[in-house]
């Protein structure tokens, strides 16, 4: 999932989260996010991840990983026990994205959630002229073996508010870097990242 060249959405993830924090990484892949938040900012970190060869990655590293399917839940993590629950570009994977976000509500203060824009303007040139789109600039092989659940920068921010999640932070981006200012964030962006605060136990519509 994770390649060796420059990942914007990483650099901007580890300058979203402070120093000395308790993080959780879903789908963490070979531990590479992880990995830089424990050395640049000296985070307490664990990770899922449902690949062998990453979790074995991850252990080589001295990350604390284990392997799990998400889609079968976060039932080994207590309400409340980590700082910030990050997943990035995995929640178009889940089957059941709502009931993860729940989760991951309850078990960090706030929740980092990165999406890739399916409004993006390059994937609707590319459908206009192929019939095809360009899924994810950050990963390799971004069908794997499930279809994506397609999902619009406008459509998570209204689903955000329809339930009373706050925002707190927004950071569209293109794969050579962030965009700002933006005025056109579901045209310009190819993907999102956001920090989310919600009430804990609350259920998602």
């Amino acid at each position: 999932m994770q390649g060796t060249r420059k990942r914007v959405d990483y650099d901007t993830i580890v300058r979203m989260i402070p120093r000395n924090a308790t993080v959780l990484d879903l789908g963490c892949g070979s531990g590479r996010l992880l990995e830089r938040l424990k050395d640049e900012k000296n985070t307490r970190g664990q990770g899922v991840e449902i690949d062998h060869e990453n979790v074995k990655s991850c252990i080589r590293k001295g990350l604390d990983v284990y392997q799990g399917d998400l889609n079968e839940g976060l039932k080994g993590f207590q309400a409340g026990s980590m700082d910030h629950v990050i997943l990035n570009h995995t929640l178009q994977y889940l089957h059941e994205p709502k009931s993860i976000l729940e989760q991951m509500l309850s078990i960090g203060k706030y929740a980092i959630v990165g999406v890739q824009n399916l409004s993006w303007w390059g994937n609707r040139l590319s459908f206009l002229i192929s019939g095809n789109l360009e899924l994810d600039p950050f990963m390799s092989n971004p069908l794997q073996e499930n279809t994506p659940q397609l999902i619009t920068i406008t459509q998570f921010m209204a689903f955000c508010k329809k339930n009373g999640i706050n925002i707190l932070q927004k950071h569209f981006l293109t794969r050579w870097g962030e965009l700002s200012p933006v005025a056109f964030p579901n045209l310009l962006a190819e993907t999102a990242i956001f920090m989310l605060e919600g009430n804990r136990g609350t259920r998602l519509a």
